[in-house]
């Protein structure tokens, strides 16, 4: 009976050291999961600041070809604009000075009593 009570009790220090194992696994695969949920939260939440980031940069990249877009427009017309400018006052411009030399000369006849 000596020989089954010693038996028996070292088939139950080997059932609690696989009893205390299976605890430790347990407790260490808990650790594991919590660890892989949230490294599977922090893929999540990189996942969604990486799709605004994508979001924004596509809406920067239209906003910036449609201003591209309208300052090339803008830039055309200004240079339409420029263009014109330059053929109306030019001419005035020349009329302009001959007119003054007209009046230049016309005064200085007037004052040299040559017209009268």
């Amino acid at each position: 009976m000596q020989q089954f009570n010693t038996k028996f009790d070292a088939i139950e220090d080997i059932a609690q050291s696989q009893h205390q194992f299976a605890e430790n696994f347990n407790y260490r695969f808990s650790a594991l999961n919590k660890f892989l949920d949230s490294q599977s939260q922090q893929s999540v939440n990189l996942d969604t600041k990486l799709s605004n980031l994508q979001e924004q940069y596509l809406l920067s990249s239209q906003m910036s070809d449609e201003t591209d877009k309208f300052q090339t427009e803008f830039q055309k017309n200004l240079s339409t604009l420029a263009h014109a400018v330059k053929i109306i006052m030019i001419p005035v411009v020349v009329l302009l000075i001959v007119l003054a030399l007209l009046v230049y000369k016309l005064r200085s006849d007037i004052k040299h009593s040559k017209v009268l």
